[in-house]
């Protein structure tokens, strides 16, 4: 059973090592993680802050938080869902590197780190109860206090240096299995025999396919023949001579069109690759099952195959691998990534800015999932705003649109249309006037 102990050393880089390979160099582990990855973030999970103020400030850090100054929030939200998948957990430290704008004034950063240059500082037990196993520094309820980081460079270099950062100070984002663990295990961990063994499968088909393609015919002698190999006799030449002076040239190919004599006791019979047939499909597609059910797909969305489905078993799919998602945004990306960076947002908006802003409570949407039936979602989502279950700015949330762009722009549309319509009718329009919707 695993202990603490082994839950700081899960993830470990051998294992690292090969899940990065498999999803670098084949096909099913590459799918695999970016067909996860999409289903996780899509569009991206967007923040609400319920405040039109800090929402501005947000929208506005949230074009370029990252440190490296790569892409916008959408990018960073990608970019650790694929370390968690394919790594098992990624880090991120925050830093406080931004320049200050009238747009922009908050200078918080994020730096993304990856889990191989965490300190391996080996094992040390303290006398209040807590240790530090592998770079990480726990207290006596195994809560992390803080961790040892190589810095990039130097960790290139080779060097032993590294740096100790507060936990406060790092998001660890990884799946906890089970009580006790500390580091993250890759996604595709349960299934790497089985991504490899599809790869050799595939690969030794085609090869035993090549190989007997390039064999066209085989040329049976019977005996002691001393007549000359298939095709090497001339009309020119008597066969004395060519069995006097033994210089016979085998043939080593016959083209289309070709007339050959066979030659007493020769017998010529073409060769037919054997074929695996419907048996390699068959065997692909048990195996992309297990490994699409590892990682909380459907065999549908790893394989992109839809011939064995219909709308009914394809909706109860996609319901169950939904609720499996929805719990891993809320557990994961949710509850331990974007928490603690509005947290940390927030503490540094109400510095700025006043106490006023220090309760917000800012809400998480997911975007919105791809449904089967558009008509019959979109009918859905009218009967739940008309009852209140939910509210134009969440459904306008999920499609990754701003609320007060969109009303603007509703707005304007209609403006427009009360305009129009009493511009072509050549009389103002009954009980409407400008601003109404």
């Amino acid at each position: 059973m695993p202990n603490a102990i082994a839950g700081f050393l899960t993830s470990n880089g051998s294992q690292r090592r090969i899940s990065r390979n498999l999803i670098a160099n084949n096909p099913i582990g590459a799918t695999a993680s970016r067909r996860w990855v999409s289903s996780m973030i899509g569009s991206g999970i967007k923040v609400l802050w319920g405040d039109k103020f800090v929402q501005q400030l947000w929208n506005s850090w949230a074009l370029a938080p990252n440190s490296d100054d790569y892409g916008d929030f959408l990018s960073y939200q990608t970019l650790a869902a694929k370390g968690l998948f394919d790594d098992g957990e990624v880090f991120t430290r925050f830093v406080y590197s931004g320049e200050a704008t009238k747009e922009n004034p908050i200078t918080l950063r994020l730096q993304m780190l990856n889990s191989d240059i965490l300190a391996d500082t080996g094992t040390i037990m303290y006398s209040n109860g807590g240790s530090k196993i592998s770079g990480i520094t726990v207290d006596q309820y195994l809560r992390p206090v803080a961790y040892d980081f190589y810095s990039t460079n130097m960790y290139l270099l080779g060097a032993s240096q590294y740096e100790t950062i507060p936990a406060s100070e790092i998001i660890h984002l990884f799946k906890k299995n089970y009580v006790g663990q500390f580091r993250g295990t890759p996604y595709l961990s349960a299934v790497f025999d089985t991504v490899s063994q599809l790869d050799e499968l595939f690969l030794s088909t085609l090869k035993r396919q090549k190989n007997a393609q390039a064999i066209s015919y085989i040329v049976k002698r019977q005996g002691n023949n001393p007549f000359p190999f298939l095709g090497d006799m001339t009309e020119d030449q008597p066969v004395s001579e060519l069995l006097t002076d033994r210089k016979f040239k085998r043939v080593s190919s016959v083209e289309a069109g070709s007339v050959v004599y066979l030659n007493d006791g020769e017998d010529v019979s073409p060769v037919t690759p054997s074929d695996i047939g419907d048996n390699l499909v068959k065997v692909f597609d048990a195996q992309l099952r297990l490994v699409a059910a590892s990682i909380d797909l459907t065999f549908e969305q790893l394989s992109n195959n839809l011939s064995q489905v219909n709308y009914s078993s394809a909706r109860v799919g996609m319901l169950t691998v939904n609720r499996v998602i929805a719990q891993q945004q809320q557990i994961l990306l949710i509850s331990i990534m974007l928490k603690k960076i509005t947290d940390k947002f927030l503490a540094l908006v109400t510095a700025e800015f006043g106490d006023k802003y220090k309760n917000l409570n800012p809400v998480y949407q997911p975007p919105k999932v791809e449904s089967i039936d558009r008509e019959k979602e979109a009918k859905a989502t009218l009967m739940e705003l008309q009852t209140g279950l939910t509210t134009l700015e969440l459904e306008l949330a999920k499609r990754n649109l701003d609320y007060e762009t969109i009303v603007q722009q509703l707005q304007k549309e209609h403006d427009l249309q009360i305009v129009l319509s009493g511009q072509l009718t050549d009389k103002k329009p009954k009980n409407r006037k400008k601003g109404d919707i």
